[in-house]
């Protein structure tokens, strides 16, 4: 059950707490969560005013709008979503999954500029970031920002399109391009992969319970699979944290002992082969060797029908990546030396 004792326990407030109080500490802390939290104060009979009703309308809008962009995409690719629709379908109607960006992994790079033409044709998408990996199977990372219906209070609309389902930790945990067939196996794998990011959060856990008792779930191979995809570390301590708030229910706690002695041995298996760990700041020797290269955005075009991939180039300081929606400077981190710039505006202008 989804209410307010367990939203307390989640945000760690008091619960004597107000509903003010609540949603206060939400919104600093964790975002977008507020937009359940609200949700269940609905549901549960307190009354919102005017501006909580619209922070609701907006967060069940941008919902909407991601739904009609995924129905979109997967118009002209094979597309599959991870997290986003795949799980709000499991909560109760009446709750607002917190959603911050639509997911989406497509099968190649031609199916991934598909999907951004019908997204810069469909909404007024302002920028795209791109990123890549070299090596036997080019990866490309994809998301177009476009602004929300308030810009000053929630985050901009954002669709990220890979042709990788799981980028891994950039080192002993490599990408894994295709996800499961299960669609909830796909999603509890890329819940677990956000811990190479950033701790488990509330928002986390609200999905994990809400796919507890999923029959699909009910798999004694799971945590093989799981295995397999080299979670089995970051799917235990998902568990493990959902766990010291809410019961997991037969199902994943079967799951959670399942995993313990494989997420031991992954760990073991990282310990003694840490993987190529991006050191190097050399743009070409990151391309030789399939390590994660970004796109910073130089000068952005009307689309261009006669580049079906992403093409690099070498222009005497560094690499340019010229796509069919613009020219970027390929880098290695977000820190770039100015007369790099300087040097590659001047060179693609030449």
């Amino acid at each position: 059950m989804i209410d307010l004792p367990l939203l307390h326990r989640l945000v760690g407030v008091d619960d004597a707490a107000t509903p003010r109080e609540l949603v206060r500490e939400t919104r600093t802390r964790y975002g977008s969560f507020t937009h359940l939290v609200l949700s269940v104060l609905a549901r549960d009979g307190f009354p919102l005013g005017t501006g909580s009703r619209d922070e609701l309308r907006r967060a069940r809008l941008r919902s909407v709008t991601y739904a009609d962009a995924l129905r979109m995409i997967q118009a002209v690719a094979r597309a599959r979503v991870l997290k986003g629709p795949s799980l709000a379908r499991l909560y109760p109607s009446e709750l607002v999954r917190a959603v911050g960006d639509l997911d989406v992994v497509v099968p190649d790079e031609d199916s991934l500029w598909r999907c951004m033409r019908v997204l810069t044709e469909a909404f007024p998408v302002t920028d795209i970031d791109i990123s890549l990996v070299e090596g036997p199977r080019r990866h490309v990372f994809a998301s177009a920002h476009w602004p929300s219906e308030d810009p000053v209070l929630d985050a901009e609309m954002c669709v990220e399109v890979s042709t990788a389902a799981y980028p891994g930790d950039s080192g002993s945990v490599g990408i894994r391009a295709e996800p499961p067939a299960v669609p909830l196996l796909a999603d509890l794998i890329a819940l677990a992969e956000e811990r190479f990011q950033r701790p488990f959060q509330p928002k986390d856990a609200i999905d994990i319970i809400v796919m507890s008792s999923q029959a699909e779930l009910a798999d004694r191979e799971l945590a093989a699979l799981i295995d397999d995809y080299r979670v089995a570390p970051e799917v235990l301590e998902l568990l493990e944290y959902v766990s010291s708030y809410h019961p997991l229910g037969p199902v994943l706690s079967e799951l959670a002992a399942g995993l313990r002695s494989r997420a031991e041995r992954e760990r073991q298996r990282r310990a003694a082969d840490p993987g190529q760990e991006a050191v190097t700041q050399d743009v070409g020797a990151r391309l030789r060797d399939g390590q994660l290269v970004y796109g910073l955005a130089l000068r952005r075009t009307s689309w261009r029908d006669d580049l079906r991939t992403a093409q690099a180039e070498y222009f005497g300081e560094g690499y340019f990546l010229h796509t069919p929606v613009g020219d970027y400077l390929l880098v290695a981190s977000g820190e770039v030396e100015s007369t790099l710039y300087e040097a590659a505006m001047a060179a693609l202008v030449a």
